[in-house]
């Protein structure tokens, strides 16, 4: 989240529900007092929320200590985000990483902390928390507490029955993120970001009332869309079915059966309030790691099963079915029961995924688990190289069809698009680990290149072979008709319009 509102950031509750009513009605509260007052989250700032104490383990787990630390790792080259190459440690240095742990076999490898974190500093998890949530549902699925994933929400949440949004609505379309709820997102101006769901949700200091006031945007069950709005439902609904406030409910099933050695705090919307279980579990990095070693070992601490078998394994598999990812990077990430893994290749890692660069990242071929703790959200994943190194196997970073497009539209025209294009995908075919595309990379290509009227040609060649790759996708005829109009080709825009208009219709 972003927010341009730091003009309003010393006025307290009282004064601000005033000015605000002048402003924008009836925003007023303390929910858009951290609103304004925050504004962009920080990873070290969980002073903003109360929270609710969850207890050690009686007996820590003690992850075994490599004797000289792999010092090597400092100087291993790494991709930065703008594609530079540079040493790790300059890496840490300039994506404000704040912890690195390398475990190997139960065995610490490499371990750093930066700018005053150290190993007993709890830090906050933002999205890291939805992977513990979902050991969480599985627990209480497998305990009898949540009877079937099929059951309607309304179930266990009866104060949302008779709300519209509600309709149908059942945990299994939360876990997928497919319950149809709308979620405005922010990064679209001061006025959009103050409204967004994200920040009133995230913000909330009343999440019940703030669930209760959601609007439907698509059937349940129509399409995944990531959202916060889901995952805290979805702790709403743990809670009521298990009798328990989601902190003890967490301490008592899994964060003292799993060798934790330091309380965890989970973040509430008010004072002796609801978990915030989207983005509100606080813990260490050695402790974040047992988590991780936890699902390494199928849901089992020390013979003892305490997530179930089959939900780890749910949780972590590949569904070859799908093959856009649901978000877009070079990994192409596909996200399972709150957990996220690479469809391409499918070499079985998995991680679970924070804002401002939280990682629990996990590859049980090699028994290894990386946590990292950061606080900008400015991060390439620099886990699988640190992995082959280890290994010492060769790997390097697959190439970017959609990158090698945009450069040769830039630098030599309309004309070089579709060779390009054609002549990666052929090289795609051969090595299917050394190049990767994805329909938003195609997408975002497009609409850069629309952006100047000296690479409007590329941008209509570049949506031409978007349409034809991905056919049944609106998106890429909605951006031919953009290409088409700004060309000046009224009739093609026209039927562009027309046929993403009867691919939104179509069942």
């Amino acid at each position: 989240m972003l927010y341009r509102l730091g003009k309003f950031a010393s006025l307290t509750c009282a004064r601000l529900g005033l000015a605000l009513t002048v402003l924008v009605g009836a925003q007023t509260g303390c929910t858009t007092y951290r609103i304004l007052r925050y504004r962009q989250p920080d990873a070290r700032n969980q002073g903003m929320f109360p929270s609710r104490l969850v207890r050690k383990a009686e007996k820590p787990f003690e992850f075994a200590v490599a004797p000289t630390q792999r010092s090597d790792l400092d100087s291993l080259t790494v991709r930065a985000p703008d594609n530079r190459r540079i040493p790790f440690q300059q890496y840490m240095a300039e994506y404000s990483v704040l912890a690195f742990v390398v475990i190997r076999n139960d065995t610490i490898l490499y371990e750093r902390y930066r700018d005053g974190m150290t190993a007993q500093t709890i830090h906050s998890s933002f999205s890291m928390a939805k992977s513990v949530l979902s050991a969480l549902v599985g627990i209480a699925l497998a305990d009898g507490a949540i009877k079937s994933l099929d059951q309607p929400v309304t179930d266990y949440l009866p104060y949302l029955r008779g709300k519209p949004a509600y309709e149908g609505v059942t945990i299994r379309h939360l876990l997928e993120m497919k319950s149809g709820l709308r979620y405005t997102k922010t990064g679209k101006g001061f006025w959009s970001d103050f409204r967004s769901d994200e920040a009133h949700i995230y913000y909330a200091a009343n999440l019940r009332n703030a669930v209760a006031g959601a609007k439907r945007d698509l059937p349940p069950g129509a399409k995944w869309v990531y959202k916060d709005t889901d995952a805290d439902l979805l702790g709403l609904v743990v809670s009521a079915a298990t009798g328990k406030t989601i902190a003890a409910f967490t301490e008592e099933r899994l964060w003292r059966r799993i060798g934790t050695e330091h309380d965890a705090t989970w973040s509430l919307d008010r004072r002796d309030g609801d978990e915030s279980v989207a983005s509100g579990f606080n813990a260490i990095a050695r402790d974040f790691a047992r988590f991780g070693r936890l699902y390494l070992n199928g849901g089992t601490w020390q013979g003892e099963q305490i997530v179930p078998a089959g939900w780890v394994a749910a949780s972590t598999a590949v569904d070859s079915s799908r093959r856009e990812p649901e978000v877009s990077n070079w990994w192409k990430m596909q996200h399972t029961l709150y957990w996220w893994h690479p469809i391409q290749p499918p070499a079985g890692e998995f991680y679970a995924d924070g804002s401002h660069g939280q990682r629990i990242y996990v590859d049980p071929k090699t028994r290894t688990i990386i946590v990292q703790l950061a606080n900008k959200s400015d991060q390439d994943f620099p886990f699988r190289k640190i992995v082959a190194y280890l290994n010492g196997t060769k790997w390097d970073y697959p190439r970017s069809i959609p990158s090698i497009v945009y450069t040769a539209a830039v630098r030599f025209g309309a004309d070089s698009v579709r060779p390009a294009f054609e002549r990666s995908i052929a090289e795609l075919d051969r090595d299917p680990e050394g190049f990767v595309i994805t329909q938003s990379g195609m997408l975002t290509v497009g609409a850069n290149l629309l952006k100047d009227q000296k690479t409007l040609p590329s941008a209509i060649e570049v949506y031409r072979i978007v349409t034809r790759r991905y056919p049944m996708a609106p998106a890429g005829f909605l951006g031919l008709a953009d290409a088409y109009e700004k060309s000046g080709d009224k009739g093609a825009a026209a039927e562009a319009r027309r046929h993403a208009a009867d691919l939104t219709r179509a069942p």
